[in-house]
């Protein structure tokens, strides 16, 4: 994390400019927020960016792949198959959980 970036962040931080923001996603999305939102952003280095967006893509192509459907179409119990599902999904989401590796274990193998 760049932690300069967050600091300024949360310096310049108010509850006006947060519920201002909410009002603006509320908008765009009316209902849809049924959960607190993170008031402090997490700043990261573009390289890490990248390295995040570039494992996205790489997700995107095997799921996307015309034989991801018949390799994995066993690993579904029938009783959860989707009635009438069609290859494009409707939603696509990323949940990375990231941490910080310790020093002394970035020469260990996993």
């Amino acid at each position: 994390m760049i932690k300069a970036l967050r600091q300024q962040f949360n310096e310049n931080f108010t509850k006006e400019k947060y519920d201002a923001y909410m009002e603006k996603v509320e908008a765009l999305h009316p209902g849809s927020l049924d959960f607190r939102n993170a008031e402090t952003p997490v700043f990261v280095p573009k390289d890490f960016t990248k390295k995040m967006l570039d494992a996205c893509d790489d997700i995107i192509g095997v799921i996307t792949d015309p034989s991801f459907i018949s390799m994995t179409e066993r690993s579904i119990p029938a009783n959860l198959r989707i009635p009438n599902e069609n290859g494009h999904t409707q939603f696509l989401v990323f949940d990375f959980g990231v941490c910080e590796m310790s020093p002394a274990n970035w020469n260990r193998s996993s």
